[in-house]
């Protein structure tokens, strides 16, 4: 099978693509790509606040494809889709893997739900949380997702609400741990199926440690074999495993305690889909006499829920220390570029009350 990229009705194949003068950024990297070019410029997620560019080296993103391909065990003639932004890294990773893996691809604008306008089968599809929660919910778009074997989340956490939707599709889905420093996912979880995961498993070929800070440091071909130090605090499990705690910049010190506040989200967020209720939510601190930084739980517009019912309920999830003692009001909670809670922000603006 030679190499086929589709998009806007057209396939393009190796010669076209090495020719391609239009203004398509996924087409522009596969033209790249295929001139034998050597390094490129990717621009980060901006996870924590402005995105950076940093340069990534053909030969990492090369062993970061062939990892993925034989672990999905995907051959030449399978069919993927790109439907994310394709200027971040996961984009252009799907079109390294599409190029040595002899992949169909299809590329699709992108859109919140791209399956609206998708008829066809395929055998690898990349999405972020937001795109394939309105795949789901969606009645008209929800059956075709029967006609995907595999769905790769990335770029986003997945919250309660989605994680309970996974239990309804039959795809396969898998939620990656990794940054555009290591070409993409370094490992990945299972969301659904009948064997699901609450740790990310570590593909081949990848080393991990735990720095002196208890984060996280990554080492292997996929980052030209140099240590890259992380922000994130994990527990290490047996059998190549991870579970990811939280980010050390985003832990909460509270009378001695180490809160991780994603971890509290994801509690909260489990009682509200119970009772059926969506609401955006953050935990974050303020200043405080007794503890030092007083966890606090911040609701964008009123509360929807009765705050010391779930309080309540807390103390089956959480350690009371982690239990926020108090609720903030905001109009909107700050969200960074990349459409993640922009944590620092939001810390500024209630740090004061």
């Amino acid at each position: 099978m030679g190499i086929a990229i589709h998009y806007n009705g057209i396939q393009y194949e190796e010669n076209d693509l090495k020719h391609y003068t239009e203004s398509h950024p996924a087409l522009i990297f596969a033209r790249d790509w295929l001139s034998g070019q050597n390094e490129f410029i990717i621009s980060t997620s901006g996870s924590t606040g402005k995105p950076k560019e940093i340069v990534l080296k053909r030969a990492a993103m090369e062993a970061s494809a062939n990892r993925t391909l034989s672990y999905f065990g995907l051959k030449p003639g399978n069919k993927a889709l790109l439907c994310m932004n394709a200027s971040t890294v996961g984009s252009k990773m799907m079109v390294v893997r599409s190029l040595l893996g002899g992949l169909h691809l299809q590329i699709a604008d992108p859109t919140p739900n791209p399956f609206q306008n998708i008829y066809e089968s395929f055998d690898f599809v990349p999405l972020v949380p937001l795109q394939l929660k309105a795949a789901i919910e969606d009645p008209l778009t929800n059956p075709k997702l029967s006609n995907v074997k595999y769905i790769l989340l990335g770029g986003a956490p997945v919250d309660e609400s989605l994680f309970q939707l996974l239990k309804t599709i039959k795809p396969l889905v898998y939620h990656g741990y990794g940054m555009t420093e290591t070409c993409s996912h370094i490992a990945l979880r299972l969301l659904n199926g009948p064997d699901p995961s609450v740790a990310y498993e570590i593909l081949d070929g990848i080393e991990v440690k735990l720095s002196a800070d208890k984060s996280l440091d990554i080492y292997g071909d996929i980052t030209d074999h140099r240590w890259i130090h992380t922000n994130d605090l994990v527990e290490l499990r047996e059998g190549n495993k991870f579970l990811w705690l939280g980010r050390k910049d985003f832990a909460i010190n509270t009378g001695g305690h180490k809160v991780h506040p994603e971890l509290v989200e994801t509690a909260i967020e489990r009682i509200l889909t119970e009772i059926n209720i969506i609401q955006n939510i953050q935990i974050s601190w303020i200043a405080d006499a007794k503890w030092g930084q007083k966890v606090v739980l911040v609701t964008e517009g009123k509360p929807l829920f009765n705050w010391e019912t779930v309080r309540s309920l807390l103390k089956n999830l959480l350690k009371n220390y982690e239990i926020p003692k108090s609720l903030i009001v905001v109009e909107k909670l700050h969200k960074t570029e990349a459409g993640k809670r922009d944590r620092t922000k939001t810390d500024e603006e209630i740090g004061g009350r």
